[in-house]
């Protein structure tokens, strides 16, 4: 016997529609679904942008205008200049255990990527050539022309984010003094060991 589902799909087609797991995978039930879930999405009221860091209430968070999209960022310390690059899926709060070392030693940039964390959500593919283009228009908006990268990685994203690093790194060469690639929970051993010139 068939497994069945009811579905929520729009006022237009009826609320309640049942569908047949077994039969229906050919039909339309995956974009009544995807449409569902924008529905629900539409709804959800927009949560409020934090005012500060909870783990770090006393780094100013600004945003940013990178082409019409707004970004979260953050800049504290004093030194040459660090820009940390988080993984997807991820925000400049995932560095808040290392950030507070870094500025001693480092001007530390950190901004959360557009769809990530408390930055806009474009209506972009999120391919990488999207990741390399707001990254270096987030280092021409700040005027960060020297500057050491620092991408973070972990098991799911190591071929996206080492690539966007690498690559945002690459076509920035003109202003790269370094880079570094972190795996796992080590960051802070690995960030040791970089130094400022």
């Amino acid at each position: 016997m068939a497994q069945r589902i009811a579905v929520a799909a729009s006022p237009a087609e009826g609320w309640c529609h049942e569908h047949d797991l077994d039969t229906d995978c050919h039909s339309d039930f995956p974009r009544r679904v995807g449409r569902t879930l924008l529905i629900v999405e539409a709804l959800r009221p927009v949560p409020k942008r934090p005012d500060i860091l909870v783990w770090a209430p006393r780094i100013p968070i600004h945003y940013l205008d990178l082409g019409g999209i707004r970004v979260r960022c953050i800049k504290t310390g004093v030194g040459p200049n660090l820009v940390l690059l988080h993984t997807l899926r991820t925000q400049l709060d995932m560095f808040e255990k290392i950030i507070p070392g870094l500025e001693k030693h480092f001007t530390v940039h950190a901004f959360d990527y557009p769809g990530h964390g408390w930055s806009d959500i474009p209506n972009a593919a999120y391919a990488p050539e999207d990741f390399y283009q707001w990254t270096a228009a987030y280092l021409d908006k700040l005027d960060i022309w020297r500057a050491a990268i620092v991408g973070s990685l972990n098991r799911r994203n190591v071929l996206a984010d080492a690539g966007g690093a690498s690559e945002s790194a690459r076509r920035e060469g003109h202003r790269r003094q370094s880079l570094r690639l972190l795996a796992g929970r080590r960051h802070s051993q690995e960030l040791s060991r970089i130094k400022p010139d």
